[in-house]
């Protein structure tokens, strides 16, 4: 009699671990930590404010446009730069994309390098976007200038489930000798840049001679693909220019940043 009781216990016991067991190992998917990354986008109302100027102080001609970087994602675009040793000769960090996760936690991934921008007076993110100009045969120019000081600037779309009305990227830092740097764009948010910013420009002064033309005018974010996002490829906008004799050309110049 005691010998089927002590079955009896251990066969209850056994039932009950391996409903225990069970339990953890039918857990959902969901409750696995999933990395909420950034979807970036160039903005087309942006590159559409453009237009083609001759600097009187150069007398160069001018292809200026506005620029954008704007986050669709499910997570902040965040990018910090860090270092311990200053070189007075050598104003570069590197840069670290921050990802954050559902579970609260985040890691690092590298992500090129931070550099400080002369003109605009502080650091950018090296390779944010660039512009290109192209003619039916081809790419005819591309942009020098491809960094942002990445920030939340304009409410691009306030639909996003993690939209937040509140921006927390708003600072831009301007000390060469600095030794850590943190960026970013939040989901719903936009980088713009004007196109009266230095380096928001290509030179057309030899496209101006020739007989007017229409070419393509085209942002690509996230160039290199360094920034790990949602899309396994750059994103790429475009809008026609008219560039030639004849072409209306009015007069400006580029202002540095601040």
């Amino acid at each position: 009699m005691k010998s089927t009781t002590k079955v009896t216990i251990f066969a209850i016991l056994g039932l009950s671990i391996l409903l225990v067991a069970s339990s953890f190992l039918a857990r959902p998917s969901e409750a696995v930590a999933q990395d909420l990354l950034p979807d970036l986008r160039p903005v087309q109302k942006d590159l559409l404010d453009h237009d083609i100027v001759k600097d009187p102080r150069t007398g160069h001609i001018l292809l200026r446009f506005a620029g954008s970087v704007a986050n669709f994602g499910d997570g902040k675009l965040e990018v910090i730069g860090k270092r311990t040793l200053i070189d007075p000769n050598n104003n570069m960090m590197p840069a670290y994309q921050r990802i954050y996760r559902t579970d609260g936690t985040f890691y690092e991934s590298r992500a090129g390098n931070l550099i400080y921008h002369p003109a605009h007076h502080h650091y950018h993110y090296e390779s944010a976007v660039v512009y290109s100009l192209r003619d039916q045969n081809g790419v005819i120019a591309t942009s020098a200038k491809q960094s942002f000081c990445l920030a939340d600037v304009e409410i691009i779309d306030e639909t996003l489930d993690s939209f937040s009305h509140i921006p927390i990227y708003n600072r831009c830092y301007h000390s060469p000798s600095a030794k850590f740097v943190k960026m970013g764009v939040l989901p719903g948010w936009s980088d713009v840049y004007g196109k009266d910013l230095v380096g928001q420009s290509l030179d057309v002064t030899e496209l101006m001679k020739s007989p007017k033309q229409t070419y393509i005018l085209e942002a690509t974010t996230n160039p290199t693909g360094l920034l790990i996002e949602k899309n396994d490829a750059p994103q790429t906008v475009s809008v026609e220019v008219d560039i030639g004799q004849g072409v209306k050309v009015g007069v400006g110049i580029s202002r540095p940043g601040v």
